[in-house]
């Protein structure tokens, strides 16, 4: 049985003489479109949102605040300094021994069947991690016969990898065969990022060019989007949306 998410608007009444007609109406997310349209929106990254995150590591340092300096996007356009960006400052503090990431998480533990965009510099940091559907991204390691979870890094030299919890398993991502990588792009520039969920595929999508398929999409998956970071990565603009 294939779920949706569901958003209720406000019930609008209309009343005409005798007649009155109730209007409720509701949004299912829908992923059969390759372009994933905007006009659900569930999580729009603000000033008024950024305290609904949950950031789950007393070592994780984030703020919201402005870029602080001119920055180019990847089509050679000037970003202004002002403008507010999600910035990661781990590394100030001591982290334990372990295999952690991702620790930074949007959105409630039921979403479903989303997709999601943002923009991204890496600013001087090595990695990006990100996970969608953080309930459910299990991953049963051959290894040691454990279920662990998982998500993927992205590298700035552009390698694309999926790491697991006990670190047992660090692999490179193929779609049909060809290995997914991110080429000529510079990770200190904004780079937009798209993961898509088309149909039963989850797909990224970087600076509008389809990197490929990362992962298959179930009716029981759902959860958070949740990222991590290395000390001066900055994202901004993140929506999450069906």
């Amino acid at each position: 049985m294939v779920q949706f998410c569901i958003l209720r608007k406000k019930s609008t009444i209309f009343i005409l003489g005798t007649i009155i007609m109730i209007h409720s109406a509701f949004i299912g997310c829908s992923n059969n479109s390759s372009l994933s349209s905007k006009d659900n929106t569930l999580f729009s990254l603000d000033n008024s949102t950024f305290s609904n995150i949950g950031i789950e590591y007393s070592w994780e340092n984030w703020t919201y605040e402005e870029v602080s300096h001119e920055i180019n996007n990847y089509l050679g356009e000037k970003v202004d300094e002002h403008t507010l960006a999600l910035k990661s400052e781990t590394g100030k503090k001591p982290v334990p021994p372990g295999n952690y990431p991702p620790g930074v998480r949007f959105g409630e533990s039921d979403w479903n069947n989303y997709s999601v965009d943002f923009d991204i510099c890496f600013n001087g940091a090595a990695s990006f991690f990100f996970i969608i559907y953080d309930e459910t991204n299990l991953f049963d390691s051959n290894e040691n016969d454990n279920v662990q979870r998982y998500w993927f890094k992205i590298s700035r030299d552009g390698d694309l990898t999926y790491e697991t919890t006990l670190g047992t398993n660090i692999e490179y991502l193929y779609d049909n065969g060809t290995k997914l990588e991110i080429k000529d792009f510079n990770p200190d520039l904004w780079n937009h990022v798209s993961i898509k969920t088309i149909n039963n595929d989850i797909v990224l999508f970087f600076n509008s060019n389809k990197i490929g398929k990362i992962d298959t999409y179930s009716d029981n998956d759902k959860g958070k989007f949740a990222i991590d970071g290395s000390s001066g990565l900055m994202i901004k603009d993140l929506q999450i949306y069906c």
